[in-house]
């Protein structure tokens, strides 16, 4: 068995769970499921709007093993994306919340390259 340290993004209560598989997907304090990703992020689709002038907008769709969504919004200029927003299973998280406490998923990395927006400055994880 691990242990696994996480937090709610609600209530930011920190707790830790203990099991061989992914984590119940919800908050053991206020029930909020604004929590981290439990097991992988599996990526479901993405759109993407550019201007002639460099700006460009990605939003990248996922769903955890709980079959909570998970929406991540990068606005990119000349090809450098800045995480602009977050959706928990629907619930907004500012991004600078987020990127404190959590860290963007190597797979929403991978398909912002694929995409051709360089997340570079936004910290990683393991998914």
């Amino acid at each position: 068995m691990t242990r696994t340290n996480l937090v709610c993004l609600s209530c930011m209560t920190t707790y830790g769970y203990i099991g061989d598989g992914p984590h119940p997907g919800s908050c053991p304090e206020c029930g909020s499921r604004c929590v981290p990703p439990a097991g992988e992020l599996i990526i479901r689709g993405n759109t993407t709007w550019r201007a002639p002038n460099g700006l460009a907008t990605a939003r990248v769709y996922a769903y955890d093993e709980c079959g909570r969504p998970f929406e991540f919004e990068l606005s990119a200029h000349n090809d450098r994306g800045t995480l602009t927003g977050v959706k928990i299973d629907g619930i907004e998280v500012p991004p600078a919340l987020f990127q404190r406490y959590l860290r963007v998923p190597d797979s929403v990395h991978r398909t912002c390259a694929s995409l051709g927006i360089a997340s570079a400055g936004l910290a990683r994880s393991a998914d």
